[in-house]
């Protein structure tokens, strides 16, 4: 028997996260950016409004990958001043600008965005600087990034990184 959250704005969010990354239920960015927007349209918190219109964004260019889409979804990134939408800049500048992308990248890492903070890591694990890798992967981690918790105990496991001694 189906559930109706058509009122409940927090499991419509829950659900709209659920099919963009495909937890519990088979993958669907159209239908995820379908519940963002109508969050964003319904809902009267500012921030849950802002989160739903970050994400929408993003997903227009995930599903169509045109410059005219990418231009869009930046147009629309740049509006907000958050760490989501800071680090779905980096995503989308990376391949054309590189500079302005570390820029956006930066931002996210100072607002301790959980995958900026990670990406941050990699790049720093890629150029051997593992204790810098250590802090932004812990700190990812206590944000609640699985992948951040992954890569730190492999990055343990191949002798990176040293054990605490108590």
């Amino acid at each position: 028997r189906a559930i109706d959250i058509s009122n409940h704005l927090q499991s419509r969010m829950k659900y709209a996260k659920m099919l963009e990354h495909g937890m519990g239920v088979n993958r669907n960015l159209e239908e995820a950016k379908k519940f963002y927007q109508s969050i964003a349209q319904r809902c009267n918190d500012e921030n849950k409004k802002t989160k739903a219109r970050i994400r929408t964004a993003h997903l227009s260019y995930q599903i169509n990958s045109s410059l005219k889409n990418k231009e869009n979804s930046c147009k629309t990134l740049k509006k907000f001043n958050n760490r989501e939408a800071k680090y779905y800049l980096y995503e989308l500048t990376l391949d054309d600008d590189e500079e302005t992308a570390n820029e956006y990248l930066e931002e996210a890492i100072q607002q301790s965005y959980p995958k900026a903070l990670y990406q941050a890591a990699i790049k720093e694990a890629n150029s051997n600087d593992f204790e810098n890798a250590k802090a932004h992967l812990k700190a990812a981690v206590e944000k609640g990034l699985p992948e951040a918790m992954i890569l730190l105990g492999d990055l343990y496991f191949q002798g990176k990184l040293k054990k605490p001694h108590k």
